[in-house]
């Protein structure tokens, strides 16, 4: 089993300040081609506890990681370490996840694991072609069948540790990604391939406008965070295959509302 991590992003190269977000899986649906007929797909199992996986450790780092029996610290530079703290949750993003599932089929039909495809694209590339308006930052792995053996290992490794946590010390708070991606294409049985899976998730940072004031303008998106579930196993926590469908969230707006800043 591999896993890798991209080697760039635009996100040091451009000056403007990024969109700030929470998160939520929010209601999504895509109409795809096959043949004659069409498909309706929403979020994988798979893809919302890995998002949900991720926001825990997001919330509660320390909490999170001694769970998984990862050591935080392991690798990373005293900057780094500083960072180490509750961050935002991540949003799904439909662009974000589109572009990871092109990338996960493309890996497993023309037979490689790597960033860079074989027309010379990227994540960033990919992500641009596809209408994404921001920097993404691109996660890689192949096998791993389950997103808590996934996530293990991405903590595991400083580098995608530190994309996961944002603990990037050269970036300003601005800069930290607020949306995600993530897919996993298995090749049919007896395909005979070397990983079993392929995993890509992608986290962006969207291109937001402000004035000269360095102000942002405009209102940015507001997501509902969580999953609806059962707990069917009593261990307090989202499971894959645990979620409730035909589920109607109603929010309503607090009688007093909470000034957010940025």
């Amino acid at each position: 089993m591999r896993t890798l991590r991209s080697p760039r992003s635009r996100s040091t190269a451009r000056q403007h300040l990024k969109s700030r977000a929470g998160a939520a899986p929010a209601e999504h649906f895509n109409l795809d081609q096959l043949e004659p007929r069409v498909l309706l797909t929403g979020y994988a199992p798979e893809e919302v506890l890995l998002l949900d996986l991720i926001n825990a450790v997001r919330a509660d780092p320390q909490a999170e990681a001694a769970r998984l029996g990862v050591d935080l610290n392991a690798g990373l530079t005293f900057q780094q370490i500083a960072l180490i703290g509750p961050k935002e949750p991540l949003a799904f993003s439909d662009t974000l996840l589109d572009t990871a599932q092109g990338h996960s089929a493309d890996m497993f039909a023309r037979g490689f694991l790597d960033f860079i495809n074989p027309d010379g694209q990227d994540g960033q590339d990919r992500a641009d072609a596809a209408g994404y308006d921001g920097d993404v930052r691109e996660l890689l792995a192949g096998g791993f069948a389950d997103p808590d053996a996934l996530l293990t290992e991405w903590l595991s490794a400083p580098s995608t540790r530190a994309d996961l946590l944002s603990l990037d010390p050269n970036f300003r708070p601005e800069f930290r990604p607020t949306e995600f991606g993530a897919a996993r294409v298995i090749p049919p049985a007896g395909a005979n391939d070397p990983f079993g899976a392929y995993w890509t998730a992608l986290t962006g940072i969207r291109d937001v406008e402000r004035n000269s004031f360095g102000e942002r303008i405009g209102t940015p998106p507001t997501h509902a965070l969580g999953v609806a579930y059962e707990d069917a196993n009593g261990n307090g926590r989202y499971d894959q295959d645990e979620g409730l469908a035909e589920v109607t969230i109603t929010i309503v707006a607090p009688a007093t509302p909470h000034p957010v800043h940025n």
